[in-house]
């Protein structure tokens, strides 16, 4: 059996309000009711389903009713919790200085779904977000361009050093090799004070004092060559002398003994040539000359 349509049975639309009902079944009710039709079946019949119709549609409108009180709490209840979620949000914005706590707000108030000025709340916070990003990568490439200038100038400052420490160690050894070239005498102190200011590469005016070593050094080993070749033809006239000399001994030394086998020779085999007195005096002479010509021979020798 196919269940009746109540607001049909009370003659009131669908959209009727719980009042309306009433008044349409009080209506309903005295039209039907059997006191009005004393043995009537059909009017009892009809009041009967009248008041069914009125208890199902008021347990019906109760129940939608409660269903919109329901949904009513429900929704105040939500609106509550949104409205307190608004509040923690907002304070929440209010405390906020990181990117992280910006970025967080943004898509918590997005999730709100436009509640309020959420959406508004949420640009800004984007807005901070990208302020605070922005400013943070700024201090980040500064940080990294003050390290980077740190670096240069730390850089710079140990070239400085470096090369103020090479300056006064070259300094050091062009005062040294000054005070050597004013003190050196010799060829070979010349040549190397010629090579190290050369070494010195440029500084100051080592080239020039180089070039003066240079000089000196030639001039002083020209100046040796010279003694050398007077020392040499000095000794080559010492011992043309020497030889000289020695020949002249030699040539004396012979000859006196010469002399003496002769007037020997003349004593023994021809005495009439000779007289004694001469022979005498022959020998006397011969044996003064060969005392002093050997006396010469032996200075001349340790000499």
């Amino acid at each position: 059996m196919s269940k009746p349509d109540y607001y049909q049975v009370l003659g009131v639309s669908r959209s009727a309000t719980l009042d309306e009902i009433k008044r349409a079944y009080r209506r309903k009710a005295k039209e039907t009711h059997p006191d009005h039709n004393p043995g009537d079946e059909m009017a009892n019949k009809k009041f009967n389903e009248v008041n069914n119709a009125y208890e199902e549609l008021c347990k019906e409108l109760e129940a939608k009713q409660k269903q919109r009180e329901a949904e009513k709490e429900r929704e105040r209840r939500e609106e509550q919790e949104r409205q307190e979620q608004y509040d923690q949000l907002i304070q929440a914005k209010n405390k906020a200085s990181t990117e992280g706590e910006y970025q967080e707000l943004a898509e918590k108030f997005r999730e709100m779904d436009g509640y309020k000025d959420t959406a508004q709340l949420a640009d800004e916070c984007d807005n901070q977000y990208r302020v605070l990003k922005e400013r943070r990568e700024k201090q980040e490439r500064e940080r990294v361009e003050r390290e980077r200038l740190q670096r240069e100038y730390e850089e710079q400052e140990r070239k400085r050093k470096e090369k103020e420490q090479i300056e006064q160690e070259r300094q050091k050894q062009y005062d040294l090799l000054l005070l050597i070239k004013d003190i050196a005498t010799t060829e070979k102190k010349y040549y190397e004070l010629a090579e190290k200011f050369r070494a010195m590469n440029g500084y100051k005016d080592a080239a020039e004092l180089a070039d003066e070593c240079d000089n000196q050094y030639r001039v002083l080993k020209e100046q040796r060559e010279k003694e050398e070749r007077e020392d040499e033809e000095e000794q080559r006239e010492i011992t043309k002398r020497d030889a000289k000399e020695w020949l002249l001994a030699f040539g004396i030394i012979i000859g006196s003994i010469v002399i003496l086998v002769l007037v020997a020779f003349c004593m023994i085999y021809m005495p009439s040539w000779l007289s004694p007195e001469t022979a005498e005096y022959v020998v006397a002479c011969v044996a003064k000359c060969v005392p002093i010509v050997l006396a010469c021979v032996l200075l001349r020798v340790r000499s």
